[in-house]
Formats: C-alpha cells, structure tokens, sequence
C-alpha cells in the first residue's frame, strides 16, 4: 500500500487516502493503515506468489474506510 498510485488501489475522495486496497499491494508495515490481519494476509500472498503459488485477487477496505463509514452512518441513522 506504500505506492497508491498502483493498479488496484482506489483513492479516497479526501486527502487521497487509499480506501480499498488489492491484497497484493499490502506488507506488514501496513498494518496502522488495515489492521494486522489484512497485512499479514498481503505479506502471505505476496510470498506465495513470489514462489509461483497462484491466489486469486481480492481487496480490503481500510481502517481509514471503515472510519467514514462509521461517522456517515451516525450522522445519519439516529437509533431510536
């Protein structure tokens, strides 16, 4: 996730963060930005393809995703 201007990673309307991230962008130093599961899961796939082991492609969303989400939905939905 370290280069976001690659193929498969999608910008964030705001300050251009990555919103959704492909899995074979991520490493484990990504883990403040998708969790630790997610970059392990990055940092596995990668090695696996690395040693010729096909994974089919898939995305996340982000810690940073999740977050506007979560405040778009409170500003919206009042429990009642």
């Amino acid at each position: 996730m370290t280069n976001v201007a690659t193929k498969g990673v999608h910008q964030a309307p705001d300050q251009g963060a990555a919103y959704v991230v492909s899995f074979d962008h991520l490493r484990m130093t990504d883990v403040e930005s998708v969790g630790g599961k997610n970059a392990s899961l990055g940092e596995m796939i990668s090695q696996l393809a690395d040693a010729g082991v096909r994974v089919l492609a898939c995305a996340i969303t982000s810690r940073r995703c999740s977050n506007a989400a979560t405040r778009l939905t409170s500003a919206i939905w009042k429990p009642t």
